[in-house]
């Protein structure tokens, strides 16, 4: 199934010229760009496109959900251990750069930014392709997948997570 039919551009103004193969890309994302280091921002964009083109996953999606996790903060640690940008787990990271042939060299990757990026991205296109649906992927990529699963066997679909993304959305989506 194809996990995000829209490839939807940012708005103008958040990130312009947001495209693959222009030149110009800027230094900062917009509203966000406060939180990132300068350095990272041509690294964060390219990551963002080579996973829009990889996954089909649009940008509106990958930036809400990166806003979400991190805040942009490419160095952020949660209160249970997840690490960087897209705040993955130690374990899932590994497991994500096992599945794309990507040499595992410590936690510490997890802080690039661009692999971070190309390792959350894997593991939400997974959690797109194992639900379907949006609200429960998105709710497996925050909570983990077996956790939604037994919640969705009771009935309960998790909305949290999957709101706080669609606010995300909002600030992104044309």
């Amino acid at each position: 199934p194809v996990v995000n039919p829209l490839d939807c551009l940012l708005p103008a103004g958040v990130v312009p010229a947001l495209q693959a193969g222009d030149d110009a890309q800027p230094l900062l994302l917009g509203e966000v760009g406060h939180r990132l280091h300068a350095a990272d921002a041509d690294r964060i964009v390219s990551s963002i496109l080579e996973a829009r083109n990889r996954y089909d996953l649009s940008t509106d999606v990958l930036l809400a959900v990166i806003e979400t996790e991190s805040g942009f903060d490419s160095r952020a640690v949660s209160s249970k251990g997840a690490l960087g940008l897209m705040q993955l787990m130690p374990a899932t990271g590994q497991e994500m750069a096992d599945h794309l042939d990507i040499p595992w060299t410590g936690n510490e990757m997890l802080y690039d930014p661009a692999i971070n990026i190309q390792l959350g991205s894997e593991y939400l296109y997974q959690m797109f392709k194992r639900f379907g649906h949006a609200d429960s992927a998105l709710a497996a990529y925050n909570a983990g997948p077996r956790r939604v699963e037994g919640l969705n066997e009771i009935g309960i679909l998790p909305r949290d997570y999957p709101g706080r993304v669609r606010q995300g959305l909002k600030r992104y989506a044309p």
